[in-house]
């Protein structure tokens, strides 16, 4: 019927970001018409398309002005970063998922602020610029949000900047770890601390978790 078809517009709509409906409102004849963005909808549609298809440039160009309407919308964002990546430009692609962080009315759910986050941490981890980088892990841990990966993906850049000490004192906890990846980058950093036991059981533990792990 019309009316299911409305709600299952607005649902869709709220889902992604583009309204906000309060529950309170409903059969009060303020709800948003569906119509009013349903050019928002078949961009979104076409956003996916292209963006399954690996059509970057493409992707890349709709998403920046799809969020030039509605930078709220978090999905929106990590699509333009991953296609962003997808080229070769890491930098672009943490300056996207960084600025979308910092947005207060960002929508989506808490499990995708901590996919974002971890996507973000490891694009930072990465990154030539060992100490913006740093700045901007370190800020991402004290926010407290994908508590682990972030704390991994900067042992991994401390350690890779010659601070294997340091990145071993950051994952202390990471002996009771149950993430293959944390285990791995503790246990090089303890290898290259002098501790050659702990390490190997680090990476005993990791290859007990997951033993096919290619990289452990």
């Amino acid at each position: 019927s019309p009316e299911k078809s409305s709600a299952e517009e607005l649902e869709k709509l709220g889902s992604l970001g583009y309204i906000r409906v309060d529950p309170g409102a409903a059969g009060k004849g303020d709800l948003p018409d569906p119509k009013d963005r349903i050019v928002e909808l078949r961009q979104y549609k076409r956003l996916f398309d292209l963006f399954y298809s690996k059509r970057n440039d493409e992707s890349i160009a709709l998403s920046r002005q799809m969020l030039a309407s509605n930078p709220q919308i978090l999905s929106v964002s990590r699509i333009l970063a991953t296609s962003l990546e997808r080229k070769g430009r890491h930098a672009e692609a943490a300056a996207v998922l960084e600025a979308a962080l910092t947005r207060n009315d960002r929508t989506g759910s808490a499990e995708d602020v901590v996919e974002t986050t971890e996507e973000l941490a490891t694009l930072l981890s990465r990154a030539p610029d060992a100490s913006r980088s740093e700045s901007s892990l370190r800020e991402l841990m004290r926010r407290g949000v994908a508590g682990e990966p972030v704390r991994r993906e900067l042992a991994r850049l401390l350690h890779r900047s010659g601070r294997a000490a340091e990145a071993v004192q950051l994952l202390a906890p990471a002996a009771a770890s149950t993430d293959p990846a944390t285990l791995d980058v503790y246990g090089s950093a303890l290898a290259d601390s002098g501790r050659l036991e702990d390490a190997r059981r680090a990476f005993d533990r990791a290859l007990q978790l997951d033993p096919a792990r290619a990289d452990v």
